[in-house]
C-alpha cells in the first residue's frame, strides 16, 4: 500500500491527542494501521536534543539571533524560548524563517520512511506551510478558548506565555491560507464528540484518499 497522508491540526489543547486515538483504534478496528508523525516532537528533537551538527548550527544561529545565552542562569529551553518569541512578533517572525524549513526537511525524512495510513499533526500545519506534505484532507480541529485553559491546567508553562501561546495560535488559523483543491474537515472539540463523530469523519478520509 503506498503511504496516504493526511493532516491533523488544531490549537494548544484542542484535543489532538484525543483525536488521534480515536481515529487509531477505528483503523485498528478494520484491520488497518495508522502512523503518526507528530510535527511539535520532531519540532523538540531539532531544537533541544538532536547532536546532528546541521541541528547544533540552527540552534547556535537561533540562539544569537534571538539573544539567548544558552550557557546562561535560564538555560535553553522550551520556557525560554517561548518567552522570547511570543513576547516579541518580529523575533516570532525570525524564528519560523529559520526553524520551519528544518522542520519541514526533517518531516520528509520521516515520510519517505512510512507506507500506509499516517496521520502528520501540528497545531499550525497550513499556517507553517506543511499542508502539502498530506495528499488528503486537513482535519481541523476548533475548541473555545476556555475549554483550552481548563484543559492546560497544571501546565509548566508560565500562565502569560500560554494565554500569549492560545491567542497567537487562535490568530493564525481565525485566517488560515486554504489552498484550492484540498478538502478541510472541521471537527470542534469544545465539548467531547462522540465516537460516531469520529467514525463519519474517517470514512470522510478514507473516501477522499479513494477518489
Amino acid at each position: 500500500m503506498n503511504r496516504r497522508v493526511f493532516g491533523i491540526t488544531g490549537p494548544i489543547a484542542s484535543g489532538k491527542s484525543r483525536a488521534l486515538a480515536e481515529w487509531r483504534r477505528i483503523f485498528s478496528a478494520r484491520g488497518l494501521g495508522l502512523a503518526t508523525v507528530d510535527v511539535d516532537e520532531t519540532r523538540r528533537r531539532i531544537l533541544y536534543h538532536s547532536t546532528e551538527e546541521r541541528h547544533l548550527d540552527l540552534r547556535r544561529r537561533l540562539a544569537a539571533t534571538l539573544a539567548i545565552d544558552p550557557a546562561g542562569p535560564a538555560g535553553w529551553n522550551g520556557t525560554v524560548l517561548g518567552e522570547a518569541i511570543f513576547a516579541d512578533p518580529a523575533k516570532m517572525s525570525r524564528y519560523r524563517e529559520l526553524v520551519n524549513p528544518a522542520i519541514r526537511e526533517a518531516l520528509g525524512e520521516a515520510l519517505e520512511r512510512l507506507s500506509g495510513w499516517v496521520a502528520l499533526e501540528w497545531a499550525l500545519l497550513e499556517e507553517d506551510g506543511l499542508a502539502d506534505l498530506c495528499d488528503g484532507p486537513i482535519v481541523m480541529l476548533d475548541c473555545d478558548p476556555a475549554v483550552q485553559q481548563r484543559r492546560l491546567a497544571g501546565s509548566d508553562l508560565p500562565a502569560g506565555q500560554l494565554a500569549r501561546r492560545i491567542a497567537y495560535q487562535r490568530e493564525l488559523q481565525d485566517n488560515p491560507t486554504k489552498r484550492a483543491g484540498r478538502k478541510y474537515i472541521r471537527l470542534d472539540t469544545s465539548h467531547d464528540p462522540s465516537a460516531d463523530v469520529y467514525e463519519r469523519i474517517y470514512e470522510e478520509i478514507v473516501a477522499d484518499q479513494n477518489r
